[in-house]
C-alpha cells in the first residue's frame, strides 16, 4: 500500500481525498471517479483509468466484433431486409 490517509466522514456523508493522494492519482476539479464497494472495502478510481483498462481488456472482443460485421453486411444477406 502506498499511502495510507485517514479522513472524516461529513453529516452529508462526504469526505475529501487527501491532497497527497489526489495528487498522485492526478485528481483535478472536475473529475469523474468511479466508486466501488466489495467486502467491505470502498475503491475509488479516476474514470479515464477504468475506461482505458476496460477499452484494453476488451480489445479482442472488439476486433472480433468489427471482422463479423463484414459477414453481415452483404448481398446474400440482403434478402433478408424484407422479410
Amino acid at each position: 500500500m502506498d499511502e495510507v490517509i485517514t479522513a472524516t466522514i461529513s453529516e452529508k456523508g462526504q469526505f475529501v481525498i487527501p491532497k497527497p493522494i489526489r495528487e498522485k492519482m492526478k485528481l483535478k476539479k472536475g473529475d469523474h471517479v468511479l466508486v466501488a464497494y466489495e467486502n467491505g472495502k470502498l475503491l475509488i478510481e479516476k474514470s479515464t483509468q477504468t475506461k482505458k483498462r476496460l477499452k484494453d481488456d476488451f480489445s479482442d472482443l472488439l476486433a472480433a466484433s468489427s471482422q463479423t460485421l463484414g459477414f453481415w453486411d452483404n448481398e446474400v444477406d440482403e434478402v433478408w431486409n424484407n422479410v
